[in-house]
């Protein structure tokens, strides 16, 4: 997803405590599911569903999910709904039903047009989920193609190029259709849920700003037996969505973000092997994070990325950063090919925030360089950032679909991780996208 969830590529939704944002317990009250999950698969493809569309892998992800719900015997904890799109212009809105150790999905609700891309469509149906299931904790999983928080305005054939230079990529992966297995491991070839390019992104899709607008709506709406409702956590099951704009931009409406810094294989998450951390009265983060590992290390592109962001940190993070950048810290040219790069572009627009910093220095008063890593404000943001990124996990390299780098497997290339701090930042992106759209995000603004 992205600054612009492009949100033409959309996948699930969890549940959780939203009774308090501490996760403690909340007495339970009978008008009340003890938490609901929204699982949230907008359209992915073009007008005429033959480029980048992910359908198929949604309905293996939903597979999935039910097979984690009959691992677990039920919906013990509340209810999980699902917001499907089969085109662009037709979604319809699911109750997940257990029995006799199997899932029906029940229709609720069907929508026409492309509401699901304003903030006000999202609101309705975030709204009709909530409102048909209420609950005392709300989650929610969003599953399409992410690139963080980048503007789709600053696309023109996303995400091959930008307005400013195309970096001239071709249009090289389709969807693929492979029956969910017990094992999970399905065979999508070398792509991800960035694969391919999404020509009408105009028309399908969604920048962070507006999924913030529209969820904030929906929930300030919602009747909840507590005060300030946020959702639990929100989970990215797209591309790139582990950046720290992209938490800044969603503080106010969700506690967590779990999210990948770098490609998610087309597949997606692999459910039935999380979902024991994602249901409950309180999440396990660190479960989810494991369990993903887990999988993508043993998959077919042994390759992955996952992070448990505490969105309630990030202004503290975020305080921070602004004394730093005041206190003439910068980074140099010289070293910039240094830091770790968690992206495939051929000019990078991910890096690692901890490799980032721990790269800047300043010049004393004598002309001499001082790094950052010398001084006390270092320390700060290190023990700030463990704060904010609660979990993450990395394998040895992460995998790229977008073929601006010298392939080393017959469909995708791999870049050595070497340095991981759990989340991404653009600000030392000379990439045309960051270029045109960094400095209108509240992250730059907040650190400016």
């Amino acid at each position: 997803m992205k600054h612009y969830l492009i949100i033409l590529c959309a996948f699930a939704i969890a549940l959780l405590t939203l009774g308090s944002c501490s996760g403690e317990a909340v007495d339970v009250n009978e008008d009340y599911n003890q938490q609901t999950v929204l699982v949230f698969m907008p359209w992915t493809g073009n007008s005429s569903g033959s480029d980048g569309d992910l359908l198929s892998a949604f309905r293996n992800n939903i597979d999935s999910i039910c097979a984690g719900i009959v691992k677990a015997k039920g919906l013990n904890y509340g209810r999980v709904l699902i917001y499907l799109n089969t085109s662009p212009t037709k979604g319809t809105l699911y109750n997940v039903n257990y029995a006799n150790y199997k899932c029906r999905l029940d229709t609720i609700k069907t929508y026409e047009g492309t509401g699901y891309t304003t903030a006000d469509g999202i609101a309705t149906i975030v709204k009709d989920a909530f409102t048909t299931a209420p609950a005392l904790n709300y989650a929610m999983i969003i599953g399409c193609h992410g690139s963080g928080w980048t503007y789709k305005s600053d696309w023109t054939n996303y995400p091959v190029s930008a307005k400013q230079g195309s970096h001239g990529l071709s249009d090289r992966h389709g969807a693929s259709s492979a029956a969910w297995r017990s094992s999970e491991a399905l065979d999508y070839h070398g792509k991800s849920r960035f694969y391919g390019s999404v020509k009408d992104i105009a028309d399908y899709g969604v920048d962070i700003e507006t999924l913030a607008t529209g969820l904030q709506e929906a929930l300030s709406t919602l009747s909840y037996p507590t005060t300030a409702p946020k959702l639990q956590y929100l989970l990215f099951d797209d591309c790139y969505m582990a950046n720290v704009e992209t938490a800044y931009t969603l503080r106010n409406v969700t506690n967590f973000l779990v999210a990948s810094t770098s490609e998610v294989a087309a597949m997606g998450m692999p459910y039935r092997m999380m979902w024991s951390s994602m249901h409950g009265n309180t999440p396990s983060y660190s479960g989810m994070v494991s369990a993903f590992k887990s999988f993508y290390k043993k998959y077919y592109i042994p390759c992955g990325t996952l992070s448990a962001i505490d969105c309630r940190q990030v202004e503290n993070l975020a305080a921070v950063v602004k004394r730093i950048y005041n206190g003439g810290y910068v980074l140099p040219d010289s070293v910039t090919s240094k830091v770790q790069r968690l992206d495939g572009f051929s000019t990078v627009l991910f890096y690692d925030f901890g490799s980032y910093f721990k790269h800047l220095y300043k010049l004393s008063t004598d002309g001499k360089p001082v790094a950052i890593t010398n001084m006390d404000i270092y320390s700060e943001l290190t023990t700030q950032l463990d704060k904010t990124v609660i979990s993450s996990a990395a394998t040895d390299s992460i995998f790229t679909t977008l073929n601006q780098l010298p392939l080393n497997h017959a469909d995708y290339t791999t870049i050595a991780v070497t340095n991981f701090s759990g989340m991404t930042i653009s600000d030392p992106s000379q990439h045309p996208v960051a270029l045109r759209g960094k400095k209108k995000t509240s992250w730059w603004q907040a650190t400016h």
